[in-house]
């Protein structure tokens, strides 16, 4: 019994710990982006894209940025990267602005991400 509560207190805190790390790797600067049409990238793999995505997000995966054209991408258009957790979304930045992208920002995990383009849906309606 004593061990079910110390995982259960350990499995909140870590929890509670993860939450936090998500909102401080988020852009502070995201929901001014928003007001800008930015291209949403989707990080992760095809299979976890296919399971689910952000409507209009392009998929490119962590793996292929390294590889593929940007020149697909709009350069007056701001990026806005999310992945499951957010931790691919932070390396994505780093690979972006490596290879001459200035405008790319962290949108963390696919939730936090879905949260913040509804409070901006709604804060737009008003």
């Amino acid at each position: 019994m004593i061990y079910r509560g110390f995982f259960l207190l350990l499995f909140v805190s870590i929890l509670s710990l993860y939450k936090l790390f998500s909102l401080s790797t988020t852009d502070s600067t995201l929901d001014r982006v928003l007001l800008s049409n930015p291209i949403i990238l989707d990080v992760r793999s095809p299979t976890e894209f296919e399971k689910g995505h952000i409507v209009a997000a392009i998929n490119m995966p962590i793996d292929s940025i390294e590889f593929v054209s940007l020149n697909q991408f709009d350069s007056t258009r701001p990026i806005i990267t999310y992945c499951s957790h957010g931790v691919r979304s932070i390396r994505a930045i780093g690979l972006l602005k490596s290879r001459g992208l200035k405008h790319v920002y962290n949108g963390g995990s696919r939730e936090d991400l879905v949260t913040r383009l509804e409070d901006h849906k709604h804060r737009s309606a008003k």
